[in-house]
């Protein structure tokens, strides 16, 4: 009796679970009349398929080149630890991880927006509270925690590895500032201080706070702040403000560096130059940085010859893999990587000017500045353009929590790229038509006037 009894209570449990998995996902995908009304969301057509082109050729050149240097990180790796990892292990990994990357962008590409945007708040504090957790746990310097040269940026995930809690506060803040900055916008305060440029100040020097200060992440935190400055310049806050706000974030940024000791120093690789021959850590990885691009020339030493990959460049998975491609494509290879590059962000761009709605239109732009930012500060440092810090380049370095997010935000773009508008003409409106400013903040353009917005 007593057995019959637990396996139907435990009958119930499963029962239970199910319905509220149910639930879940009806709520996440189904879309009925009247929640589309409410959500003044237009009927879905026909998505932007350059977009997914750009990420996926970008996908495909990561995992070449993760194929041809497979062997020789692995070579190196059991050189210096005494194991036995097979030529194939980080091109396996990378692959598996690039997998749950395009997992990642088909849930954003058909999840419902109207729930996204309901739920704003929740992702953010995700975001944050996952940030704290890092922090307290590095202070108590609990195990699950990684950190390395004195900074705790990521939670240890078996057989995942690292999980990096900044990439998910980005997220979470892209979705809050297009909210709070397109409802005031909407208002007509985009300029007002108090109402609108305060409270996202203090969203982006919470940002700061954990990722450049706690986790010592100048990379992530330039790509940060990039995403707030791309929403704000396209919601068209004014010339005044806007250098205001710049200027206030360069001296936050040159605080920054004056009160850590190691980005001092990349500053002082940087200005020194060529002539800089010590052999620190960070004269170092330039150095080997301009020698893997330089030995490349025009077409480059060939895939799997790379040296750098070796073991004399460092973070040549992560950091460092636009020098890894210029030595073994060359120029020709790295020039095809930047096209690529281009592709994708015009697509971004393009996409979000043909997007009537506010909110839509800032979190594309949103997306524009991230990426483009992890592009100029990576490339730029490997070429010597700019100082070196740590950021990853999208899309093609190794596999992680940057490669996940990544793919994610893309996906939330290309789902809203369902919703563009076009005229008849094909012709570019003003969204605003009694409105001064010269900006490219643009009406969205549809295909007939049965898929209009409701305004």
């Amino acid at each position: 009796m007593y057995n019959q009894e637990k396996k139907m209570s435990f009958g119930k449990i499963i029962d239970y679970f199910i319905k509220m998995i149910s639930k879940f996902f009806m709520e996440i995908w189904s879309v009925d009349r009247e929640t589309r009304k409410k959500a003044n969301v237009l009927r879905p057509h026909r998505p932007d398929f350059q977009l997914f082109l750009a990420m996926v050729f970008l996908l495909a050149a990561g995992l070449i080149v993760m194929f041809s240097i497979s062997p020789q990180k692995a070579l190196s790796y059991n050189a210096l630890n005494g194991t036995n990892l097979p030529d194939s292990h980080y091109f396996i990994l990378h692959l598996i991880k690039v997998g749950m990357a395009l997992g990642s962008f088909v849930f954003m590409a058909i999840i419902r927006l109207d729930w996204i945007r309901r739920n704003t708040k929740t992702f953010f504090i995700i975001g944050l509270a996952s940030c704290i957790v890092l922090f307290v746990f590095g202070v108590l310097k609990v195990s699950i925690v990684d950190c390395t040269n004195g900074a705790c940026r990521w939670f240890k995930v078996p057989f995942i590895g690292g999980l990096q809690p900044a990439e998910f506060y980005k997220f979470g803040a892209l979705l809050l500032l297009a909210a709070f900055i397109g409802m005031r916008y909407k208002e007509g305060k985009i300029n007002d201080w108090f109402c609108t440029l305060f409270p996202v100040g203090l969203i982006v020097a919470i940002g700061a706070l954990f990722i450049i200060v706690a986790q010592k992440d100048m990379g992530t935190g330039i790509s940060f702040i990039s995403i707030a400055l791309t929403m704000l310049f396209v919601a068209k806050v004014n010339t005044r403000n806007m250098l205001m706000i710049v200027g206030a974030c360069l001296i936050a940024g040159i605080i920054f560096t004056v009160g850590s000791p190691h980005r001092m120093e990349r500053v002082f690789t940087y200005l020194s130059g060529s002539s800089n021959v010590s052999q620190d850590e960070n004269s170092y990885h330039i150095k080997h940085a301009k020698i893997a691009i330089g030995s490349g020339g025009l077409f480059g030493v060939g895939l799997g010859n790379s040296v750098q990959a070796t073991g004399y460049l460092p973070e040549v998975l992560n950091d460092s893999i636009f020098a890894v491609i210029g030595e073994m494509t060359g120029l020709v290879g790295s020039m095809l990587v930047v096209i690529l590059y281009g592709w994708l962000l015009n697509r971004i761009l393009r996409d979000s000017m043909k997007m009537s709605d506010i909110w839509m239109r800032l979190v594309a732009v949103g997306v524009f500045g991230w990426i483009g930012s992890h592009i100029f500060v990576n490339i730029g440092a490997m070429v010597g353009l700019i100082p070196l810090t740590g950021i990853t380049l999208p899309l093609l370095s190794y596999g992680g929590t940057s490669l996940l997010v990544t793919c994610s935000v893309i996906g939330l773009v290309f789902n809203m790229s369902r919703y563009m508008q076009y005229d008849k003409s094909n012709k570019e409106v003003r969204i605003d038509e009694d409105s001064n400013s010269g900006r490219w903040l643009r009406r969205s353009r549809h295909t007939s006037s049965r898929s209009s917005f409701r305004n």
